[in-house]
């Protein structure tokens, strides 16, 4: 059995009705959500939370069929909805907090349909607001200084002419390679036409090994004993793959002073997967301790006081502690890492990250790993994919392999802040230096955004 249903009465602000054979219905189900379930309706609340109890019995002349609904009934069902729906909450402290402003340029809708994700906020200009204080602000208003930042990696602001054309080039070189408009190499052969020539002022020579030449570019003093955040949080090396990043953390980490604290995950099969005693026979735990997952750390995670670490898993994102933020190991325990945060809001605060259970489920495994370790990697270097978001003063962009999907080139590239920091070693197939990068831009892409 079946029927034809007409969304198209439901147009108009207010709860959802649609048609079936002309008759307008409404949604059934509980007022009262199940556990873990979110809450589905808020039927008595429409308009007028005042009168509230009135409004729902007024449908129901004298008379009819319903006149002996309870107002009781009703009263109880405000109560429950009140306690157990967030939705209803918000409703009614949002009706509250209108019905005693005196601004009558606000009204309060319910909507059918959302067009837009209603959390999403767009924060004023610079222009639209001179400045906010938060908490008390006493009789000192004279004395208050406000500060205007702006988030833009290429800021021009402050400095002279040549300076501004320096970064206004700058700024366009990045901005046409992200949209794929570079494509100026002088021969063909086994370059295609994705790779673009690289700036010779932008380029490392590196003689043998380019590991080194690029480590002692972006870390100049790295053998010293460094516990400054500023020197940390400023620079990184940025590469495509694991294994390049594997590789560089693991030669700056030797050239560092202090001792090696060696950390080793305990790895498991869950016993929630099938035939858990067969896969245990056929996987020994040292096969397992190999493998290298995304966004899992490695079996053997080796560390210093001082060194720089990025956290892999959302911890406590309250006081700072979320997937890709960035910290200064201070203190080496068996059970416990201490770490000072050096990126985001919460800068300098000191946090203890302990060990979490990492469930691993991938295709080339036919279980659930379970591997118990600290949740950071060294980020001396860091994959291009792991850098988006940060701005850097010194960025190394090193290609021992090439990119391999759309925009990396250009994340990369983007991270610095000024063309003085940014420096890029790139390979060819040989692992030969050159003065070419490959550049994966999907033009649909962009022009389906456009």
């Amino acid at each position: 059995m079946g029927a034809n249903i007409d969304h198209s009465v439901n147009c108009r602000p207010g709860p959802y009705v649609f048609k079936i054979n002309g008759h307008c219905h409404h949604l059934m189900g509980s007022l009262l959500p199940s556990d873990g379930e979110t809450p589905k309706f808020a039927q008595l609340y429409i308009y007028d939370t005042t009168n509230e109890v009135a409004n729902r019995l007024a449908p129901f002349p004298h008379g009819s069929s319903a006149s002996t609904l309870d107002e009781s009934v009703v009263k109880d069902l405000i109560d429950m909805l009140n306690s157990t729906n967030c939705l209803v909450g918000l409703f009614r402290h949002a009706s509250q907090r209108l019905s005693m402003s005196d601004n009558p340029g606000y009204k309060l809708r319910l909507l059918g349909q959302r067009t837009h994700d209603s959390r999403q906020y767009n924060d004023p200009s610079s222009d639209d607001i001179g400045g906010l204080i938060v908490g008390d602000i006493g009789d000192y208003r004279s004395e208050r200084d406000i500060v205007i930042e702006e988030n833009m990696r290429l800021s021009t602001h402050g400095l002279a002419a040549e300076e501004r054309t320096e970064i206004s080039e700058f700024a366009r070189w990045i901005l046409s390679i992200g949209n794929g408009d570079i494509s100026d190499l002088p021969f063909s052969g086994e370059l295609d036409d994705s790779f673009i020539s690289i700036p010779s002022d932008l380029l490392l020579h590196a003689s043998c090994d380019p590991i080194p030449a690029i480590v002692s570019a972006i870390y100049p003093s790295i053998s010293e004993p460094q516990m400054d955040p500023c020197y940390f949080r400023e620079r990184a090396i940025v590469t495509p793959k694991n294994t390049t990043v594997a590789e560089i953390n693991d030669f700056v980490l030797a050239m560092t002073s202090g001792d090696k604290h060696i950390y080793l995950s305990t790895d498991s099969i869950s016993t929630s997967s099938r035939e858990t005693d067969i896969a245990n026979s056929l996987y020994p735990t040292e096969y397992i301790n190999q493998l290298e997952f995304n966004g899992v750390p490695s079996h053997t995670l080796a560390l210093k006081i001082g060194t720089p670490v990025m956290l892999l898993r959302n911890i406590n994102p309250s006081i700072g502690l979320c997937n890709g933020t960035r910290l200064i190991v201070t203190q080496l325990s068996a059970r416990v890492i201490e770490a000072q945060i050096i990126t985001g809001s919460n800068i300098g605060n000191r946090v203890f990250i302990p060990r979490i259970i990492f469930p691993i489920n991938e295709g080339r495994c036919p279980f659930t790993i379970k591997r118990r370790q600290f949740p950071l990697r060294l980020c001396y270097a860091m994959t291009i994919n792991k850098s988006q978001g940060q701005s850097l003063k010194t960025v190394g962009v090193f290609l021992k392999e090439q990119v391999f999907t759309h925009g990396q080139l250009y994340v990369a590239l983007s991270r610095v802040t000024s063309r003085k920091g940014l420096k890029i070693i790139s390979c060819n197939n040989q692992g030969e230096p050159s003065h070419y990068a490959k550049n994966i831009v999907y033009k649909d892409i962009i022009n389906a955004l456009s």
